[in-house]
């Protein structure tokens, strides 16, 4: 006889995934004729009739309640993580538990699922080679509560009329799980079971029971809703030794065998077999399939985290970029076939085109307030994609505000979808609207304005149409009527006037910066000097320091042009705090929703920016002499003090403006101004009898350096020009000076056959602008007096205009400044 058993446990083992696979295969095919045999008769209407019956909020109800039930599983990762004596915080144990929970809940195989989970999660935070065996050892503990369950009811039935009494032998046979597994944990806790205390115990006890009282109440209250007049308390016995039962069958929640047994009681009470699917496939919608939604949307969300954290926050910065992109074209789109569709109000019937463009649109029941809101889609649209936040707490009000009044004047389940996508992305790129305040940029504010015309031009040609004597049928559907082309009209004027308030809302901070303060720069020009510090006193600069223990140690002088600070040269201060005063610089004036461009740059700190993101290109040349002995000044040159500066001011004011009627080309393109010229040195060119007939200003001299800005004459004298420059080049070598005497723009750009394009087309404008710029003479003039030429450089993000911003720093360069700070 042992040898027979021996032999039979052998066969056992050597046959057992063949075992098992029959005994599946014998239980699927039971649940298979059943389920056939169940669903034959039952009419699909009546069953999709059935689901469209239950309302709004009782949809909302269960989707609460089936949330809510999935919950306490989440003690089984408390319990966890007690065991294993771990560190974790109660946020992470909820987040981590609901994850592993919900996928274990439909696809669990017996808790299979959930314990790898579980390993995989916390083993590795545990250096111990018995962690993965103490896990395991916690499955064991999910069919306890369900255990408890089946107790509790076979005591009901035994107390109660049930109509489920023949059931009671399993029920029975259920509730001996839980003691004889609390027997055999005690009996083997010296060995086997030492880590689990009577604390850990009763917590793993405590959540199944919890998980499976709250699948009983979740399934109880579907009921309800489905069948309110039906006393579903009575259908709990029914419900357990079903779960019982589909449990030992190993199949995913016992899918197939637990859904017979309850279609089959449910039948026997009198609840018909359409309403008893119903009730399932709702039981596992609402506490297996939306739980599981959330716990992979949750697990993609935290896997993305990692992912992120990893690759150094680009995917996050990728995937934001992207939804703005795709929310700005949503939002433009919206606002533009608004717009158009409340113009013609009948361009839908016969055009196929605004016909399917409709869902993109919203529906209003006044026409004015269809124009007010494609415009201000429009404008919210450009501030969204420039991250200003304004525009996003904006847009969640504009856009859920549209949202729920087309929903209310047409139910279209298209456009709350489409339209709650776009409010899932404004609310997944919250973190990005960091800037305070919105600027146009020339590009965009081309791209809206040519909206604009459009939409006025076409308007226009629809008035010009409905005035017409001779309509078509087609234009009878096009333009229907002169009042509502009227009324078109006062929307679009208030419109505008919308969207230029909107406008005003959005960029109503304050520039950033400071105003010109003498005692600062030079303060900061005491110990470091720059080429450009003298144009400070221009008066036509913005400032902005960098401070270090409340100290100003570099300081930016810059110009507003557009959505641009555009920088003139090197910083002033010193260089070992340039990049970190860039940095902070380029930081503070983003959130204004500004961008750095350099110009006239150093190769030095070009590269610095390059470091930045910045690409630079060659601009200009600076023409410099070094000191030689070949230039001796005249007795007719003299230097004035800044007494004799305001003593002369009316005379050099007259020398000014004559110089300027002449059209006599200058050295430099700085501004000229009383500020400027009081603060500079100046030479005087007399004629014999002693009068000033030409002048000169020099930068103050830095680092043995002074540079030349302008030469005036009275009269375009080339004569009187090369005797002056030969003294203003005697006077610097007189006093040890190196002298930068001017810049040739352009000078030497894309000369080369492997210049990039850029460069090419600069020289384009270089070699055939000459009539309107000058710079070729300019050049031919420096040259005759420089010794040692320096490259100067333009640096601009890369992924900006290039032509555009070379036309703003033109429109810097050559604007006028303030009436009351000319000379003249």
């Amino acid at each position: 006889m042992k040898n027979f058993f021996l032999t039979a446990i052998n066969w056992i083992k050597k046959y057992s995934f063949l075992l098992k696979l029959i005994f599946v295969a014998s239980v699927m095919f039971f649940v298979i004729n059943q389920l056939a045999s169940i669903l034959h008769g039952i009419t699909w209407q009546h069953f999709i009739n059935l689901i469209k019956k239950q309302g709004i909020v009782s949809i909302g109800i269960m989707i609460i309640c089936g949330s809510l039930s999935a919950m306490p599983m989440i003690l089984y990762d408390y319990g966890t993580v007690k065991l294993l004596r771990l560190k974790i915080s109660i946020k992470k144990i909820i987040n981590d538990g609901w994850i592993i929970n919900t996928i274990n809940n439909l696809a669990g195989f017996g808790g299979v699922i959930g314990v790898t989970l579980r390993m995989n999660k916390y083993a590795k935070l545990k250096d111990d080679k018995q962690c993965m065996a103490t896990i395991t050892k916690t499955a064991i503990f999910m069919l306890s509560g369900l255990s408890i369950m089946s107790f509790l009811m076979f005591i009901d039935i035994l107390t109660t009329d049930s109509v489920y009494k023949h059931y009671k032998l399993w029920l029975f046979l259920g509730s001996l799980y839980a003691p004889g597994l609390y027997f055999f944990i005690k009996f083997s806790q010296k060995k086997l079971f030492k880590e689990f205390t009577n604390k850990i115990i009763s917590i793993f006890y405590l959540a199944s029971f919890c998980q499976w009282l709250g699948a009983m109440i979740i399934f109880l209250i579907i009921g309800k809703q489905l069948l309110p007049n039906m006393e579903v308390i009575e259908v709990a016995p029914l419900f357990i030794s079903s779960t019982l039962i589909g449990m030992l069958t190993m199949v995913p929640g016992g899918m197939g065998t637990f859904d017979v047994l309850i279609i089959i009681g449910l039948n026997s009470i009198g609840v018909s077999k359409t309403i008893a699917v119903v009730w399932i496939l709702f039981y596992r919608i609402f506490y297996y399939i939306i739980p599981f939604i959330s716990g992979i949307i949750l697990f993609v969300h935290q896997t993305g985290k990692n992912v992120n954290k990893l690759l150094d926050d680009m995917p996050r910065l990728f995937m934001t970029r992207w939804a703005q992109i795709f929310i700005t074209s949503i939002m433009y789109l919206a606002g533009i076939v608004t717009i158009i569709i409340s113009t013609m109000p009948n361009l839908t019937v016969i055009s196929h085109i605004f016909s399917e463009l409709l869902p993109f649109s919203f529906a209003f029941f006044d026409q004015t307030l269809n124009m007010m809101i494609g415009l201000l889609l429009i404008g919210l649209a450009r501030g969204v994609y420039n991250k200003v936040r304004r525009a996003y707490d904006l847009s969640i009000i504009v856009l859920t505000f549209c949202i729920a009044n087309t929903f209310l004047i047409c139910i279209s389940w298209k456009i709350v979808i489409l339209y709650s996508i776009v409010l899932f992305c404004l609310y997944i790129t919250r973190k990005s609207y960091y800037r305070i305040k919105f600027v146009y940029s020339w590009s965009a504010l081309f791209f809206d304005a040519l909206i604009m015309g459009i939409v006025f031009i076409f308007y226009a040609v629809v008035g010009f149409m409905s005035n017409s004597h001779q309509k078509t049928v087609k234009d009878f559907f096009l333009f229907p009527s002169d009042d509502i082309w009227f009324a078109g009209l006062a929307g679009l004027i208030l419109a505008m006037l919308l969207l230029i308030a909107l406008y005003h809302y959005l960029t109503a901070n304050k520039d950033i910066g400071e105003d010109f303060d003498e005692k600062r720069v030079k303060a900061i020009n005491k110990n470091y000097t720059s080429y450009y510090q003298h144009l400070a006193y221009l008066n036509e600069h913005k400032f902005y320091y960098y401070k270090k223990d409340d100290k100003d140690l570099v300081c930016f002088m810059y110009q507003i042009k557009a959505n641009r600070c555009i920088v003139l040269g090197n910083p002033m201060g010193d260089k070992k705090y340039y990049k970190a005063a860039l940095e902070e610089f380029m930081t503070s004036i983003d959130i204004y929703n500004y961008q750095a461009v350099f110009y006239n740059v150093d190769q030095e700190f070009s590269l610095t920016l390059h470091d930045l993101g910045y690409q630079f290109m060659k601009i200009s040349e600076l023409g410099s002499h070094n000191k030689t002995d070949e230039y001796n000044i005249s007795e007719r040159t003299k230097e004035l003090s800044v007494h004799e500066k305001y003593e002369c001011l009316d005379k050099l004011k007259l020398i000014s403006k004559q110089s300027n009627d002449n059209k006599l080309s200058s050295f430099s393109i700085a501004k000229y101004t009383r500020d400027f010229v009081l603060s500079s040195k100046v030479l005087t060119y007399t004629d014999e009898s002693d009068d000033i007939v030409s002048y000169c200003t020099l930068s103050e001299p830095i680092d043995n350096t002074v540079s030349l800005m302008y030469i005036h004459s009275k009269k375009n004298s080339s004569e009187i020009n090369k005797k002056f420059m030969t003294d203003i080049l005697a006077w610097s070598n007189k006093h040890g000076y190196k002298l930068n005497i001017g810049y040739s723009p352009l000078a030497n750009v894309g000369t080369s056959s492997f210049s990039f394009t850029e460069e090419r087309l600069i020289h384009l404008l270089y070699a055939y602008g000459e009539k309107t710029t000058h710079f070729e003479k300019t050049n031919q003039i420096l040259s005759k007096y420089v010794n040692d030429w320096e490259a100067f450089y333009i640096a601009y993000p890369s992924h900006q205009n290039f032509f555009i911003i070379i036309l703003q720093i033109a429109i810097v360069i050559f604007k006028k400044p303030k009436k009351e700070d000319v000379l003249l």
